[in-house]
């Protein structure tokens, strides 16, 4: 009979198996009730598992609400650790809501929130009028966590994340040289 394995919770250090054989490292910090398991993905690529005193010390590198729970059954991620999450600030993330005519936002309205606020959070601007602080936020989304793999290797969000990225930035480019940031 096999042991099953314990999930992970708030405070645990994973150890991400990715794809090409390689480590990775995130540190649970939050399950959100508004948006899900929240880690803080850890700087760098390993060739070799690494000792769990020095994942504990490894640098930030991005916050990400993923689902963590089957890749540690299915095995590609596994608990090595723990470590304190009170001193954890938690990030702000953004958010694109989309609507319907009735309620007057078909075009996304941007919407920010302190990670464990209840969502959406606050109105920051329309779908082209998103103030150019908010741009570096992550986003306040759940995926997979083969998604979460991906990024990790690549460095890049979901296709569409880099496409309304990328517009947002040459929009806001285009702003800052008429001194507009364009209507909602």
């Amino acid at each position: 009979m096999r042991m099953a394995k314990r999930l992970p919770k708030p405070g645990d250090l994973l150890e991400i198996h990715l794809p090409d054989g390689r480590y990775a490292y995130a540190h649970y910090v939050l399950e959100d009730p508004h948006g899900g398991p929240l880690v803080r993905v850890l700087e760098g690529i390993f060739a070799q598992p690494l000792p769990v005193e020095r994942v504990a010390q490894l640098p930030h590198r991005f916050w990400a609400y993923v689902g963590i729970n089957p890749p540690v059954r299915e095995g590609r991620w596994r608990i090595i650790g723990s470590k304190p999450v009170e001193d954890v600030e938690l990030p702000l993330l953004r958010s694109l809501e989309f609507g319907t005519p009735k309620n007057n936002h078909t075009d996304g309205i941007w919407f920010v929130r302190r990670a464990g606020e209840p969502g959406p959070g606050r109105r920051v601007g329309g779908f082209w009028s998103l103030p150019p602080e908010y741009l570096a936020l992550d986003y306040d989304d759940l995926g997979a966590g083969e998604d979460l793999e991906e990024r990790i290797l690549t460095g890049k969000r979901f296709p569409w994340k880099e496409r309304v990225d990328a517009l947002l930035r040459e929009r806001l480019g285009r702003a800052g040289e008429s001194g507009s940031t364009g209507g909602e």
